[in-house]
């Protein structure tokens, strides 16, 4: 770097700038047609730019867990994972004829899997299945399109 201070891109319209000092200003990098941005620390780091400097990429921001899917997107999450036949083994295990019943009303007849659902919550378990591979399989499930 050629400058004595250090950029990072953010995800937001501003630029991040450690100071000497060690503190970290923001820098706003939008424009108004008409009134361009002619704030000087947003020209000194354009003229940083120009002298072939990289700012540090912005974080990846977490993607969100989504708290509700559709029975189809949850399925095919499963089936796209090779769970699937884990879950019918699960299910087909169940002894309590009333408990195989309202399973098989939670897996079949639900309109939405919600991730805070109990009974999801034990068949993850039955599975070994994490708190993160069942968050992983959610926001896989959301971006499943039918």
């Amino acid at each position: 770097m050629t400058s004595s201070k250090k950029y990072k891109l953010s995800t937001d319209k501003v630029v991040f700038r450690r100071n000497n000092d060690g503190t970290v200003s923001t820098i706003p990098t939008s424009s108004i047609p008409g009134f361009p941005n002619v704030n000087p620390d947003y020209l000194e780091y354009v003229a940083w730019l120009a002298g072939g400097n990289t700012p540090d990429p912005a974080d990846v921001a977490p993607v969100p867990v989504p708290q509700t899917i559709t029975r189809a997107q949850g399925k095919a999450a499963l089936i796209q994972a090779g769970l699937w036949q884990q879950v019918q083994a699960f299910m087909a295990g169940i002894d309590d004829p009333n408990e195989q019943l309202l399973a098989e009303v939670a897996l079949n007849d639900t309109v939405t899997w919600e991730r805070s659902s109990p009974f999801l919550a034990r068949v993850a378990v039955a599975l070994g299945l994490s708190e993160q591979q069942l968050d992983e399989l959610f926001i896989a499930a959301a971006a499943v399109v039918l």
